[in-house]
């Protein structure tokens, strides 16, 4: 994964975090599960 689609996650991330109400860490783990990249949590 290259830096800018790091950054595309990571906003994308911020997104979705607001819209459900949920922490930005635990947004980023939800998309990364469904994107197939393994989590540490």
């Amino acid at each position: 994964m290259n830096d800018h689609q790091m950054k595309q996650l990571k906003t994308l991330g911020k997104r979705y975090a607001h819209a459900t109400a949920m922490a930005h860490t635990k947004a980023l783990n939800v998309l990364a599960a469904e994107m197939g990249i393994p989590t540490h949590s």
